[in-house]
Parts: structure tokens; C-alpha cells; sequence
């Protein structure tokens, strides 16, 4: 969850605007996708990010999608197609910013996280995505090779009226609404693993079922929690922008999307809370167990104090002794130390300390 922080040490000292990736380490090579389209048609084809920029004077809406930002000099050309401000390219490179959102001169730039539960090894991937928009022209930025816009990018190739009508502030809706479904899709991964949680800590009162219970509280769900939380502030951001609330459409069904997000964010709350709560569960049960322990070993002792103090007055053997010469001293010693322990019995049951 730190690892960005010890990528952004080799960065120290570094000027701001200063373009140099922070990330994890990528072995392909960065390409690029360029879709041209309107309502009537689509144009879809692969494009060099280091050679010239498309012909963008034809009125269509042109979304290029970059996979890969771990090569400056491509982040650096793209943004210079975009009229990037060079503070925006260095967020694309470093890859562990906080969820954001910056809008100047009519352009926009939103930093999000795209998040996914991998139940093989237990663990959340993420990625960072930045969006950068204009009137017709759309970048977006992705790290890695898990295509984060699969669903949207379907419904542009199936030719849906309203995304392909829409221009870019619709399609920027349906990419942020893909990655909040992607989030939701996350939780509701981990809401199963929380219930498997909740029963194998209810079979197992071990230290491995409190430590499993306290990684994916850690690992997964206040990762969730601190990327919902900024996520719908950017939302919300967007949705009251006078310059973005021009296209009243695309503020609309951003109004769903937001919508989304809140819920998200309120089940990754209520996930954290409901594992915080096992955990103080399973300390309680564990505090009662040694406490039931603790009382019955001190009611065997408290028994055998006394036994213990007429054992050990009979046992000193000092000659003037008078019940030494008896004959049926033993068995009385026996008979008042049965009759002590039954009497102790009958006093602890009667005040109710066991």
C-alpha cells in the first residue's frame, strides 16, 4: 500500500514539472490507440506515439487511449498533442497520486485509481488513469496492459447512438463510470471474502484467522476506502464545474455515476467497520476464554489453601502432638478436609462466582 512512497524517495530534490517516471517497472513497450468517430461511423486503428498527431480538423471526437506511461518521451509527446501543462505530465508519470481533479482555460485533468480483487492470491490490483479532455479530443493514460476501458470501448465498436452522439464529456462519463463499476465490482468480491472471513473465524479461534481478518482490513479495504473517499470529491468536483455543466446531458448521468460512487464509498466503510468489529469480537472471545480459564484454576486453588494449611499442621510431627497417639486421627484429618472443600463448594455455587 506504501510502495508509491518509496518510489517518490529516488524523486527527491527533484523541481516541480520535473518529468521522470515513478512507478512499478513495465516490461512492453507503450502503444497507442487512436478512435475517430461521429454518429455515423468509427475509425479504430493502432498509432505511432512518437510521430506526428492525427489530423484532428474534421470535427469527429478523437479519443486516444495510451497503454504504458513508463517512457517519458511518449507521455511527453502525447501531452504536447494535448496542450498539457507540464505539472499534468509529470501526475501521469507518477503514478501514485491521490485521485484528483484540475481544470484550466476550458481543459480538463482527472487522476483516478482503477482498482480489481484477485482472489488467487488475495490481493487488490491497482493502476493509476488520467484522463485529459478538451472540446473533441479525449487522452487517456493507463499503466499497465489490463485494458481499463473494455466495456466503453465495446459499446463505441457496437455503435450505441448514445455514446457515439454523445462527443467527448458523454464518453468521459462512461469511462468514469467503468472504473467506479470496477471499484463496486471490487467490493462486492470482498464482501464474499469478508463473509468466508466471518465464518472460518467463527470455527477457528486460532491467531491465523485474527491475522488474515487484520490483512484484508489493511490490504484491501482501507485501500478501497482511500481511493472511493477522493474518487467521489472528484465526482462531485466535476459535477459542479460551470465550464463541464455546460453539456447538460453528460451532467446527468454524471449525476448516476456519482451516485455510484457514494454508495461504493459507504460499502467500503461499512466493509472496514464490519471487520473491525470481528477482530474486537474475536479479542473479547479470547480474553473470555482465558478469564473462564483463569477462574476455574483459582477455585481449585482457592479449595486446596485450606487442605493444603491442615496437611501441613499434621505433617510437622512435633512429639507433644496429642492426635498423633490416636487411632482414628488420620481418617479425621481426611474427614474435616472433605468436609472443608464440600463446605467452600457449596459457599462459591451459592454466591454464583462459578
Amino acid at each position: 500500500m506504501f510502495e508509491y512512497m518509496k518510489l517518490f524517495s529516488d524523486r527527491r530534490g527533484a523541481p516541480p514539472g520535473t518529468l521522470e517516471y515513478a512507478g512499478r517497472k513495465r516490461e512492453f513497450a507503450p502503444y497507442l490507440t487512436h478512435f475517430s468517430y461521429d454518429g455515423e461511423s468509427l475509425v479504430e486503428q493502432a498509432f505511432d506515439p512518437l510521430g506526428e498527431a492525427p489530423d484532428m480538423s474534421d470535427g469527429r471526437v478523437h479519443f486516444l487511449s495510451l497503454t504504458g506511461v513508463h517512457e517519458v518521451e511518449v507521455v511527453k509527446s502525447l501531452g504536447a498533442w494535448g496542450n498539457a501543462h507540464p505539472l499534468m505530465m509529470e501526475d501521469i508519470l507518477n503514478t501514485g497520486q491521490r485521485p484528483k481533479l484540475n481544470e484550466q482555460d476550458g481543459q480538463f485533468f482527472v487522476t483516478l485509481r482503477n482498482v480489481n480483487y484477485d482472489p488467487g492470491d488475495k490481493r487488490i490490483q491497482e493502476e493509476q488513469v488520467s484522463l485529459l479532455w478538451s472540446h473533441k479530443l479525449l487522452l487517456a493514460f493507463q499503466e499497465s496492459e489490463e485494458d481499463a476501458w473494455a466495456s466503453v470501448l465495446e459499446r463505441l465498436r457496437k455503435g450505441g447512438k448514445r455514446i457515439r452522439n454523445g462527443g467527448v464529456d458523454y464518453l468521459v462519463v462512461a469511462l468514469l463510470d467503468s472504473l467506479v463499476d470496477g471499484a463496486m465490482d471490487t467490493l462486492g468480491k470482498l464482501s464474499v471474502e469478508v463473509q468466508d472471513l466471518e465464518s472460518s473465524l467463527a470455527r477457528s479461534h486460532g491467531e491465523e484467522a485474527l491475522l488474515e481478518v487484520y490483512r484484508v482490513r489493511r490490504d484491501c479495504i482501507l485501500l478501497m476506502r482511500n481511493v472511493l473517499l477522493p474518487t467521489h470529491e472528484v465526482l462531485s468536483a466535476l459535477k459542479r464545474n460551470e465550464v463541464f455543466a455546460a453539456s447538460d446531458e453528460a451532467v446527468h448521468y454524471l449525476g448516476d455515476v456519482l451516485e455510484h460512487a457514494l454508495h461504493a464509498t459507504e460499502a467500503a466503510k461499512v466493509l472496514h467497520d464490519i471487520l473491525g468489529g470481528m477482530m474486537d469480537v474475536h479479542i473479547s472471545l479470547a480474553g473470555m476464554r482465558m478469564n473462564n480459564v483463569m477462574k476455574v484454576l483459582t477455585i481449585v486453588a482457592t479449595i486446596f489453601i485450606p487442605l493444603t494449611f491442615i496437611a501441613g499442621v499434621y505433617g510437622m510431627n512435633f512429639k507433644n502432638m496429642p492426635e498423633l497417639e490416636l487411632a482414628w486421627g488420620y481418617p479425621a484429618a481426611l474427614g474435616v478436609m472433605l468436609l472443608t472443600a464440600l463446605g467452600m463448594v457449596w459457599y462459591i455455587v451459592r454466591k454464583r462466582w462459578f
